[in-house]
């Protein structure tokens, strides 16, 4: 997902990754067909009936964080949360809903909204529902769900989780350093890490004055092209946040990265 903003230095590209090891019928009777037959039909008439009474009910679907499936990389504070919702009934609405967000998977399990529990609030909006609890800091991961109450106050099971993940809020969150190398054609970086632990997340927070395109372990990461999107680069840059758990193996590991002018070198473009 594409953060927001990475103030500019003198170089070219910066690459920060972060590693938190943290049935048969008779013919010859006569009946036999016909009550096989109407067996069935009993069989799927009352399946039928079940059915269409287990989604009379109002449930909330497609969680969203600022318009996006569990973003990683979010720097709005107080990011906005939305649902859909979903009834075969007619003339079904929302008459009031309640959000839980939670540090950790377990906690949301247990219903411990420990960064916010909005309690029961009437009101049948169901997007940009802003996020009123705790601080939120660089990096954190934060899980939510969602319940709602239909026309006849009668409420929903939860939602199933989702999450949003924070971005680097500050500049003294960047660690790394902005790394070039003069040359006419794209140049190549390429670094080995060796890893002896079961890791638990593992990020990758980069950003390319230019373009750039990442690949670790001899695999593309994600699926954007030409990223980051171009900017005036003397005010700012834009930076991205990838996922790479399932990336990284024990043992030795590659990085590669290569670097295009794009805008930023007009004079080659």
């Amino acid at each position: 997902m594409i953060g927001s903003s990475l103030k500019n230095g003198h170089n070219k590209l910066v690459a920060k990754t972060f590693l938190h090891i943290k049935g048969r019928a008779n013919n010859k009777a006569g009946g036999s067909i016909e009550n096989l037959l109407i067996c069935i039909a009993t069989v799927s008439f009352f399946g039928l009936s079940c059915i269409h009474k287990q989604v009379e009910r109002i449930e909330p679907l497609e969680l969203k964080c600022e318009y996006s499936d569990n973003p990683l990389g979010i720097e709005n504070k107080n990011p906005k949360l939305s649902w859909v919702l979903h009834s075969d009934m007619r003339n079904q609405k929302q008459s009031a809903y309640r959000i839980m967000v939670a540090s950790s998977e377990e906690n949301l399990q247990r219903n411990i909204g420990d960064l916010w529990d909005s309690h029961r609030v009437f009101s049948d909006e169901s997007v940009h529902i802003v996020y009123k609890g705790k601080a939120l800091i660089s990096g954190l991961h934060c899980w939510w769900k969602v319940r709602v109450w239909d026309k006849d106050k009668k409420k929903s099971d939860w939602s199933e989780s989702s999450f949003w993940e924070m971005g680097l809020l500050k500049p003294e969150d960047w660690k790394a350093k902005w790394i070039s190398y003069e040359c006419q054609s794209a140049p190549l970086f390429r670094k080995e890490f060796k890893i002896t632990k079961k890791v638990k997340d593992a990020l990758i927070y980069i950003s390319g004055l230019g373009y750039y395109e990442l690949r670790m372990n001899g695999s593309k990461i994600g699926e954007h092209v030409l990223d980051p999107a171009q900017t005036d680069y003397e005010q700012r840059a834009f930076y991205v946040v990838y996922d790479v758990k399932e990336n990284i193996n024990l043992g030795e590991n590659v990085v590669g990265i290569i670097l295009g002018n794009g805008w930023y070198n007009q004079f080659a473009v």
